[in-house]
């Protein structure tokens, strides 16, 4: 794998991934993966009140020599309800801190779906919104579905202030008293694309913040020119 280029794995697990693949399989993999000298993250979704995953993958005795020599990487995030008999997950102390942040997937990330679809983001609720979906896969498409995206401002709202932010920005002018249900990022970028009256504001009010939005979007591009010039600079 290593030979091929690949020099990062992503895996994830929790109570409901665990449901179709058993944690000790996820964690089998990281040691496998790790042990090709490979950088594997594992993503576990944060625990009900019943479950331990978190607990049981940290307290992994095969697991630890590579978390500690920096090849395996554990992280937890908060999991958003699909369905209305979801178990609750434990709260944040830092909710808010963490969903008032800018995306760090839109316009960086270019997906290709098992069904040959392009998606501009990798998110848990992209199969959600249509316009995340740039088309179907082939070379000129993959390269004119990526680059289009910077025509939609809303993407690059999404990726300087973040779902949430916008969200908190237009709630009260349609309505929306309470967002205390909102407890992911992608959550809240599917309520911003599939509620009417949230559109309908983004419509009416988005010239208001445009020149703030682009300035902020370009800097961020230009600090990241700097740095992959400085890394191939290096490199070489």
């Amino acid at each position: 794998m290593s030979a091929s280029g690949l020099n990062e794995i992503n895996l994830s697990t929790g109570v409901d991934h665990a449901e179709w693949v058993p944690v000790a399989s996820v964690i089998n993999a990281a040691k496998a993966v790790a042990e090709n000298g490979i950088f594997c993250v594992i993503t576990i979704e944060q625990d009900s009140d019943k479950s331990e995953v978190v607990s049981q993958v940290k307290a992994d005795e095969g697991l630890k020599p590579f978390i500690e020599a920096g090849l395996v990487k554990l992280q937890v995030n908060s999991w958003m309800p699909f369905h209305a008999d979801s178990a609750m997950r434990k709260t944040f102390s830092n909710r808010e801190d963490m969903l008032l942040q800018g995306c760090d997937q839109v316009l960086e990330n270019c997906v290709i779906t098992p069904n040959k679809e392009i998606s501009g983001c990798c998110g848990l609720t992209f199969e959600h919104i249509p316009e995340m979906k740039l088309g179907r896969f082939s070379k000129h498409a993959l390269e004119v579905g990526y680059f289009s995206q910077v025509q939609d401002f809303l993407k690059i709202w999404i990726k300087v202030d973040g779902p949430y932010r916008i969200l908190k920005t237009l709630s009260a002018s349609v309505g929306i008293s309470s967002l205390e249900h909102i407890v992911h990022p992608c959550q809240a970028c599917a309520l911003l694309h599939q509620d009417e009256r949230l559109r309908e504001a983004i419509k009416s009010e988005y010239g208001n913040h445009m020149g703030r939005v682009l300035r902020a979007f370009y800097s961020q591009s230009l600090i990241q020119c700097d740095s992959h010039r400085e890394v191939t600079a290096n490199a070489s």
